[in-house]
């Protein structure tokens, strides 16, 4: 028996010596650094894909021991890892144990959950936005410092399709000054201008803005998940014009330019587009300008033979109206001068039609002979003139009246 538990120690030792023989040296060990900043562009409402840093975020770091084990143990390898975090600045560091000749190490980054800010086409909007986990590789030798940054990009899971952006700007000029320089456009300044289009989910979005001291604009829109093209329109634009009315020039006179727009402009991310536009002459309310009746109102005073002639009527108003461009009916009157004469201004955006009214005029002291032959006054009436002028802008218009027959005489 005690024999037996001799040889069986014996085979023990000698494996354990066995064993001991077939120990292999790999390269000696030591440590390097693996550093980074981790970031998202978590505020999208500038337009450009520029990222934020991340406080806060996990970084795991994987190793594999066949790599660095001193001795070879004949056991299966085993994957090792660190986890670090990014500091306030967004940094991260890991020291990990390396070779001479350097391993391979795996960093996951996990899936995080961030407040993105962005564009919804009317305003900002902030939503809860998953980004998806990633990982990067990097091989390390003793003593090294290796940066690996990562860039969580626009890997969003599902939800939430945050778009690249584009620019579509341009400059707006309006004919305001048309004294001197008339024909040639001035700046627009405040006019309004619209970017429409329809995403990807058939929602029609748009955004607005006003055009600066120098009449230019800009928008920064999506470019990604958007339905076709953009149009761009230009609002009806109310300004102070300066012009000539026919007789004065007129300074700041309020009118409005018709709207106008640009369809099918295309746009790719990162890309400018130039999109100007000139409100040239199409005035909503074209300015008036003044066209000009005149003329001279006479009757006969003496038709006692030989003595026949026709005074000016002194202080006659005379009637005219028309209609405006709304259709609103307009007035204004004239009254003749010691010669009998009148003139009036009548403001025209279009071709109008002028209904004049010469009213009833009296004479006291007619002179006429009567059925007995003799030379007597008496009170002569000329009757109501009606009368229709066609005018255009900036006509003038002669109408006299010269009546030599009374309707009516009664004999004082």
């Amino acid at each position: 028996m005690k024999k037996s538990i001799i040889a069986s120690l014996f085979v023990i030792v000698l494996l354990s010596a066995c064993k001991e023989t077939e120990t292999t040296t790999v390269d000696i060990t030591g440590t390097a650094t693996i550093t980074g900043t981790v970031s998202a562009d978590v505020d999208q409402t500038d337009g450009q894909s520029q990222s934020e840093i991340l406080r806060g975020v996990p970084v795991r770091i994987f190793w594999s021991t066949e790599d660095i084990d001193i001795y070879d143990d004949g056991e299966d390898d085993r994957t090792q890892s660190i986890t670090v975090t990014t500091d306030s600045t967004g940094v991260y560091t890991a020291e990990v144990p390396t070779t001479e000749d350097g391993i391979d190490f795996t960093l996951e980054f996990d899936e995080v959950e961030l407040d993105v800010t962005f564009d919804n086409g009317t305003g900002t909007s902030t939503e809860s936005v998953v980004f998806e986990s990633d990982d990067a590789t990097a091989t390390v030798r003793i003593g090294e410092t290796v940066t690996v940054d990562f860039d969580y990009e626009s890997n969003f899971k599902g939800g939430l399709v945050l778009e690249k952006f584009g620019t579509i700007s341009g400059t707006v000029v309006a004919d305001t000054e048309q004294i001197t320089t008339e024909g040639i456009p001035e700046v627009a300044v405040g006019a309004t201008v619209t970017v429409k289009w329809e995403d990807g989910s058939g929602n029609d979005r748009s955004l607005s803005t006003t055009t600066d001291a120098s009449g230019a604009y800009s928008f920064q829109v999506p470019t990604e998940d958007v339905d076709d093209d953009f149009t761009v329109v230009f609002e009806e634009f109310t300004t102070g014009v300066d012009y000539n009315d026919g007789f004065n020039n007129v300074t700041g006179f309020s009118a409005t330019f018709e709207e106008g727009e640009e369809d099918d402009v295309e746009l790719n991310a990162g890309d400018t587009e130039e999109v100007n536009f000139s409100y040239e002459d199409n005035l909503v309310d074209n300015l008036p300008i003044f066209a000009t009746i005149e003329g001279e109102v006479e009757v006969r005073v003496n038709a006692i033979a030989g003595s026949e002639d026709e005074n000016p009527v002194i202080g006659l108003v005379i009637r005219f109206t028309w209609n405006d461009k709304d259709n609103i009916q307009r007035g204004a009157t004239a009254t003749t001068d010691n010669n009998g004469r009148y003139s009036i201004q009548v403001p025209l955006t279009d071709d109008s039609t002028i209904d004049v009214v010469v009213p009833e005029i009296v004479i006291t002291n007619y002179q006429f002979t009567n059925g007995g032959g003799d030379d007597v006054t008496g009170t002569a009436t000329y009757d109501e003139v009606n009368a229709t002028r066609n005018l255009s802008k900036g006509q003038e218009d002669t109408f006299d009246i010269s009546d030599t027959t009374p309707n009516s005489v009664v004999e004082n």
